[in-house]
């Protein structure tokens, strides 16, 4: 379970993150590295609103677990502070490289907008007419999306995840940006729906980009099945 089955690249990342590192790679349910001299298995988890670092270190006999409540950086934080305690690594500021990263997130995220706006191409309609849109829309990895019309506007349903509701608001051409309801329980960042429409005018496939590192949208193959 402690030894590689599979090697993974060094990312810049994380050589800067940590210039001593000589390997990185995945055992059986575990992420392995080296840190000054040390093996250390590990692995993070979470859902909304809960992070957690689970971390064991062989050499010094020792292990810890850390859980939060929230989904800033603290989990990593308090983990890389325990690990270099346990490991009497030299003092290092994580709070203030967390802070830094956060502020260099939402500054890149913040240029990301501004492209898409900039893209967005103004004064377009939609193909065809509100409720030419509506029907369901089935992958095999997923199961079926709803999409209906419901008061002169879209509102898709993921019918395998009952709080995945969202608002389909017209954006340009035969896209619609999604306005995830309350239900979803997830600050999503921004995400759109396109509609394909086929050589007979209709809508019959549908492709979603949101991002999300849990569930990726994109690789859902969505045909119109009603």
């Amino acid at each position: 379970m402690w030894q590689p089955n599979m090697m993974m690249p060094l990312s810049e990342g994380a050589i800067r993150s940590n210039p001593t590192r000589h390997f990185s790679g995945v055992g059986m349910g575990w992420f392995l590295y080296d840190y000054l001299g040390r093996k250390i298995i590990n692995h993070s988890g979470g859902l909304d609103g809960m992070l957690s670092y689970t971390v064991l270190i062989p050499e010094e006999n020792a292990g810890f677990v850390v859980l939060t409540n929230n989904e800033s950086p603290s989990f990593l934080i308090m983990m890389s502070k325990i690990r270099d305690m346990l490991v009497d690594a030299p003092k290092r500021d994580y709070n203030a490289e967390a802070v830094k990263q956060v502020a260099d997130g939402k500054a890149t995220n913040a240029e990301e907008i501004k492209k898409v706006d900039a893209a967005r191409i103004p004064n377009t309609k939609p193909s065809l007419a509100i409720p030419s849109y509506a029907g369901t829309f089935t992958s095999q990895m997923y199961g079926d999306i709803a999409v209906a019309e419901e008061n002169g506007k879209l509102v898709m349903r993921m019918v395998p995840t009952p709080g995945y509701v969202a608002d389909l608001e017209h954006w340009h051409l035969d896209t619609f940006q999604i306005k995830w309801r309350p239900s979803a329980g997830y600050n999503f960042p921004r995400g759109f729906v396109t509609f394909v429409i086929d050589k007979n005018g209709k809508a019959n496939e549908m492709k979603i980009d949101q991002p999300n590192n849990d569930l990726w949208f994109y690789e859902l193959e969505l045909k119109r099945t009603k």
